[in-house]
């Protein structure tokens, strides 16, 4: 009876099955490939559209935004946003405060349409993305990849607030030179009237 009824199942389920069939991508090859390579911490998910199929209506595009507290590679953001065209090759992130090791690329979100063109920061489950727990106990390779990139990084890209220092010191000494030449000229036409 049991048989029967796992066959009838087997029929009834839908013919076509998506399956993501990459190969995890060697350690070496992922540094080269990935823009953005960090640790971080989910703080938003969002549908960034939906499309319509067969009259139901599915996300289209989803973003995941991250708090970064590490980063060996990349801008120096502390946040980061990846976008994920919503198939079977998606990263699976989760909320709330879960923190991965992400590797990400500017890349095109839909490869396979040469009609809609989306170049944003993405991931796949085939590119050593993972969650931090899983890096704490064993990795697919049962390496953990966070020495290897402090080797490989050893600098690092330094994430803290302190780059807005430059912008404003560069501002204070425009200001300064512009309130210097006004004074100098207004002395000037001063000096001018007097000898007149």
């Amino acid at each position: 009876m049991t048989s029967r009824l796992v066959i009838l199942l087997l029929f009834a389920l839908p013919n076509e099955v998506l399956s993501c069939s990459c190969g995890w991508m060697p350690y070496q090859e992922c540094i080269e490939w990935a823009d953005e390579i960090f640790m971080g911490r989910v703080i938003a998910m969002n549908e960034v559209n939906s499309q319509e199929t067969d009259g139901h209506i599915s996300t289209g595009i989803w973003s995941c935004t991250f708090e970064v507290t590490k980063k060996w590679k990349g801008s120096p953001s502390r946040q980061v946003t990846l976008y994920q065209p919503n198939n079977s090759c998606d990263a699976f992130f989760r909320l709330p405060d879960y923190n991965y090791l992400v590797y990400a690329k500017h890349q095109d979100l839909f490869p396979w349409d040469e009609n809609r063109l989306r170049i944003e920061l993405t991931t796949d489950l085939c590119k050593r993305t993972a969650p931090r727990s899983t890096y704490d106990n064993f990795m697919g390779d049962g390496q953990d990849d966070r020495p290897l990139l402090d080797k490989s990084f050893p600098n690092g890209v330094d994430i803290s607030t302190n780059h807005w220092k430059w912008p404003i010191l560069v501002c204070v000494c425009i200001a300064a030179i512009l309130l210097s030449v006004r004074t100098w000229r207004r002395m000037g036409r001063k000096n001018n009237a007097a000898l007149t």
